[in-house]
């Protein structure tokens, strides 16, 4: 058994894989939340990866690597310096998120020897390239969904903040145009989203005419159905590629 920590910008995952099959999964906002000494005892865990794209300092980290390290587990962090089935060609590969990295890789197996766009819909958005020769060669990163509303609720002076992670429906009732300020400010994000990613897509198929596209992470739900190109739907893509870093180093 694997266990994966993926330690994000917004929120903290673990999940423990049988092989390539993921059997588990928890969230949290914290290292903490994941109470993982109790579901390395459940599982009979045997490796770990460690990933974040936070702090290397941060005490709730340093917390959860010396408990691993008690258990007296195989510990790897991601990142570049590992052996990796993909090439890493970009140029400042010390400033790479390692969460780019496992999509990347993650990508690459579903599509190799072709040319392959990964797209994370997370606290950032990225698009990250690998071609058909296993080469990772870069991408884009731009604000996320929640970033979006955050920027507009914090530098204006009346425009209220949108949270969009408290479950609320982003969408019902929503048609052009925005009756209200609220419905403005949502139309305005998630169709202006929706635009930029469709253009940037596009943007890629204008340089290479044959090119998979895959659309992840947490506000996937927002924009599967409303993106113009043809693009496949994987949840989790980081924790996949991270798994397969990690049986890659092992």
């Amino acid at each position: 058994m694997n266990l994966v920590i993926d330690i994000g910008n917004t929120l903290c995952k673990a999940a423990v894989f049988d092989g390539d099959r993921l059997a588990a999964l928890w969230s949290g906002e914290r290292p903490d939340d994941l109470n993982i000494p109790a579901v390395v005892q459940e599982h009979g865990v045997e490796a770990v990866i460690v990933s974040t794209v936070r702090k290397q300092d941060d005490k709730e980290i340093a917390l959860l690597i010396k408990g691993l390290n008690d258990a007296g587990l195989k510990i790897i962090t991601a990142g570049p310096h590992l052996k990796l089935p993909v090439k890493i060609l970009y140029k400042t590969p010390q400033s790479l998120g390692t969460d780019r990295i496992a999509s990347a890789v993650a990508a690459h197996s579903m599509f190799p020897g072709g040319d392959v766009l990964v797209i994370n819909a997370g606290t950032c958005l990225t698009l990250d390239f690998v071609n058909s020769k296993g080469e990772y060669l870069g991408g884009t990163i731009s604000p996320g969904l929640r970033m979006r509303f955050r920027a507009l609720g914090d530098y204006t002076a009346n425009l209220p903040f949108i949270d969009s992670e408290k479950g609320e429906s982003l969408e019902k009732g929503l048609a052009l145009p925005g009756h209200t300020t609220v419905d403005s400010i949502k139309l305005g994000v998630i169709a202006g989203m929706a635009a930029e990613i469709d253009g940037l897509i596009g943007l890629w198929k204008e340089k290479i005419r044959k090119i998979n596209v895959i659309l992840s992470g947490g506000d996937i739900k927002t924009f599967d159905k409303k993106l113009k190109n043809r693009i496949f739907a994987v949840e989790n893509i980081v924790l996949l590629g991270l798994n397969q870093m990690l049986n890659h180093n092992v």
